[in-house]
């Protein structure tokens, strides 16, 4: 098992939502001596999250002095009092004289101690090189407390100090004013408590790392709170033998990921009820509280005869990419509509819905999607393909979230029209497996495939709106459960239909033939009706 330190500084002014956002992410593996496993890893997977997050990202991998000087000195230039910055270090790190340094590769071995000052870099160069680039700094340690330096132990500690070395002989006025240009308005957060050990893992990531990665793209979280859900994960995983810490005296709230917005398996977490409770039900309480992204559209719930519910729209993400924006506006993002349905003990369904359609095959199409891996099994309801004008696709699929009971989502994409754009809406089941097939929109749709095939089993083929070429030439009435629509005609077989599609939960269909006023029960008959009104 090895050890290694991360830092992640942040950096940014109090209009940060207006400003631009940069980042410097460097990690260290390949020492001569004690190589780590997982700081390229960690580094790659922190630039991904960044870039997910609209930072642009400077990434170095296995760096040396020169090009970690140069890299921090360069990047601290190209930035601005407004600006968002953030460094990102994974690799080792050592404690000497009260100060923190970074091991550069190709730093060992060492023949004196002294030699850190000149072969290493001082988290005090880095925090001096961006001092006047803002006024609040986050800086994110994952420490270990092992030393490569064994050799000499009395003065390289293997932990790191909770300080920075300010060598100022007894000048209180000079070390206050150091201390404020440091210090002020900084978070420090460390990836154990004092004097322990931070796991390297035996995995992809450290455990304090691999907590980050997940909660640092939630959206309408502070640091503080992403840095308190990290802690209580990772205490969880190592059952307390590591316990993260920070400290602050900044100001003001940073949310990373912003505020309104949420990744979709994120929305999916905050609604199934967790493992160990005895209900399968949502919490009003969290689910529906004010500190979630959703933007609810009245207060507390709403009352009516089928129960309680509360309705609120938010924008959805998957992977870090909105599901779609409107037509034409890039920058205006879909928002969904959430609604939440239950009774006074709690909700156990949530629609998620939006009546914006977009183009099926380009990226972000509007389709909300889950990683496989929480994907125990899936089914298609119903498939309605049958209509040459449209698509109906229906499906459910029982989803198992990491610490949760399993819950079952609804899927209902339609696609149609003379452009073929698709739409979608989503149902979420917190309850025991519910009968789907009674759903109205299932039902909808095997009415739909039915009265299809009817149609098709009299050798027609039913033609969206515009393709038939030569027009209207005779007017024919599809009827079925009392409802009924009309269809044009042109010979010597087509049907050109725009409001037959919602005909449904009909046995028997009648084509009646409205210039005979009867019905025409055969192929024959319709193909005569046709070539005698044709042009008429």
């Amino acid at each position: 098992m090895r050890f290694y330190i991360k830092i992640f500084l942040i950096i940014f002014m109090s209009n940060y939502l207006m400003a631009d956002k940069y980042a410097l992410v460097i990690g260290n593996s390949s020492y001569k001596k004690d190589a780590l496993k997982n700081p390229v890893n960690d580094a790659v997977a922190i630039a991904k999250k960044l870039k997910l997050l609209d930072f642009d990202v400077d990434l170095n991998v296995n760096a040396d002095f020169n090009d970690m000087s140069k890299l921090i000195t360069k990047f601290s230039e190209k930035v601005t009092k407004k600006d968002i910055l953030i460094f990102f270090y994974a690799g080792h790190a050592v404690q000497y004289n009260g100060g923190n340094y970074l091991l550069p590769i190709g730093i060992m071995p060492l023949k004196k101690s002294k030699e850190l000052l000149t072969k290493a870099i001082s988290l005090r160069f880095i925090l001096e090189s961006f001092s006047k680039k803002s006024k609040l700094k986050i800086v994110i340690l994952d420490a270990c407390r092992t030393s490569p330096f064994a050799q000499f132990h009395e003065d390289i500690k293997g932990g790191l100090s909770r300080n920075i070395s300010i060598n100022i002989d007894n000048d209180l006025d000079l070390i206050d004013e150091t201390f404020n240009k440091f210090l002020e308005g900084t978070l420090i957060a460390y990836s154990t408590s004092p004097d322990k050990i931070a796991n390297d893992g035996d995995g992809e990531h450290s455990p304090y790392t691999k907590y980050l990665l997940q909660n640092i793209t939630k959206s309408n979280f502070t640091i503080e709170d992403i840095l308190k859900n990290t802690r209580a994960d990772v205490t969880e995983e190592t059952s307390g033998f590591q316990t993260p810490w920070y400290e602050s005296s900044i100001n003001g709230k940073f949310y990373p990921a912003g505020t309104d917005y949420i990744e979709f398996i994120d929305l999916l977490k905050i609604y199934a009820p967790n493992k160990n409770t005895d209900y399968n039900a949502g919490d009003w309480k969290s689910g529906a509280s004010e500190f979630s992204p959703i933007k609810w559209k009245h207060k507390g719930l709403k009352w009516g005869k089928k129960g309680a519910t509360r309705t609120g729209t938010v924008a959805i993400k998957n992977s870090g990419e909105f599901s779609h924006t409107i037509l034409n506006q890039k920058d205006s993002p879909v928002k969904w509509n959430i609604k939440l349905r239950g009774s006074k003990a709690g909700f156990d369904v949530v629609s998620i819905s939006n009546n914006v359609s977009t183009y099926p095959d380009i990226k972000n199409n509007g389709k909300l999607k889950i990683p496989k891996k929480y994907i125990l099994n899936s089914k298609v309801l119903c498939l309605d393909d049958e209509f040459v004008s449209s698509e109906t696709l229906i499906k459910i699929e029982k989803i198992k979230l990491d610490k949760k009971r399993p819950i079952w989502l609804l899927s209902h994409q339609y696609c149609g029209g003379a452009s073929t754009m698709c739409s979608y809406q989503y149902k979420l089941y917190l309850d025991k497996k519910p009968n789907f097939y009674k759903e109205p929109i299932v039902k909808e749709c095997v009415g739909d495939k039915q009265i299809a095939k009817e149609i098709k089993n009299n050798n027609m083929t039913i033609l969206p709106a515009g393709e038939d070429g030569d027009g209207d030439v005779a007017e024919v009435i599809i009827e079925g459960n009392g409802e009924r629509c009309k269809v044009a005609m042109t010979p010597p077989q087509d049907v050109v239909s725009t409001n037959c599609i919602r005909l449904t939960n009909s046995k028997k269909i009648k084509i009646v033939c409205t210039k005979r006023k009867k019905i025409c029960k055969t192929e024959a008959e319709v193909f005569k009706f046709m070539q005698e009104n044709h042009g008429k």
